[in-house]
Parts: C-alpha cells; structure tokens; sequence
C-alpha cells in the first residue's frame, strides 16, 4: 500500500501543477524584472491580464503603494509585506499579492532604482472573524468541558 502513495505522489504533483497553470492561464516561465527604465511582471488570470510579461515603464507609474503588517516575533517587530498596489497614470491600479510574487525583493528594487514607492500599514478588517472565531471557540469549548468536568469529580 505505501509503494503504491508513493507512486501516485509525483503522478498527483505534476497534475496538480498542469491543472494550477492552467487554471491561472500561465504560459513560459514567470520571471519579475526591475530595471532604471521599467518593471516587467508575469500577467495572468491572477492580476486579471493576458498571459504575457507586462511591461511598464517608469513614466508610466504614477506611484507604487506598498501594504505590510507588522508581527511580533521573540521581542521584536517584524514587518511582512502583504501587498503592492501599482498605480498608473492611466488610472488603473495593478495589485500584486504576496502569495503569488516575490514582493520583499520586488520593493527592494524599486527602492533601489528610486521608484516612487510609498508605505502603508495595513488595516484590520472584519473578515479576519471568522478565522479568530475558528480559533478561540475550540479553545473554549475545551476550557468549559474541563471545568465542568473537574467540578464534577473534584469538588
């Protein structure tokens, strides 16, 4: 039975990855170019674009706002960008998600060819209440279910 899983697994890998390309309309590979004069980025169906490097130039980019949250992490502040949002002159705003691009090195880029590039702590929002609910109900449950059962048995 095991040789079998482990004879499926790279069956189910490479399907996985056929079905993820396909669905998110990847073609070639997915490379992040910053440069003096522009910023080139794989389109795809993830930043709602045709499946092609996009190019923009330097001119083109009114501004570049940069969202991060900030955790703690033994004692100290530790700052994870979440997202880039590129707007244009055109008005059109292009939004990078961190789970789909290389922000960190992104950004350090663009700070180093000086883009305008501009910070933003990122903000709660209430649909983090369902996954705080998921959390702390258990927690609860078991905290409740604890104490009554020692009162039961211990007092």
């Amino acid at each position: 039975m095991v040789l079998i899983n482990i004879g499926l697994l790279p069956v189910y890998l490479i399907v996985r990855y056929i079905l993820i390309r396909l669905r998110y309309s990847i073609k070639g590979t997915l490379r992040c170019y910053v440069s003096q004069q522009r910023l080139s980025i794989p389109a795809n169906a993830i930043i709602k674009k045709p499946a092609e490097q996009l190019e923009l130039y330097r001119d083109q980019i009114e501004r570049i706002t940069v969202q991060y949250k900030s955790k703690m992490h033994r004692l100290h502040v530790r700052n994870h960008i979440i997202s880039c949002n590129l707007e244009l002159k055109t008005g059109e705003v292009i939004s990078l998600n961190a789970m789909y691009f290389p922000l960190k090195r992104i950004v350090y880029l663009l700070r180093f060819f000086d883009y305008p590039l501009f910070t933003q702590h990122g903000q709660w929002s209430w649909s983090n209440i369902p996954s705080i609910i998921a959390v702390t109900f258990p927690v609860l449950v078991n905290i409740t279910v604890n104490g009554l059962l020692f009162k039961q048995y211990f007092l």
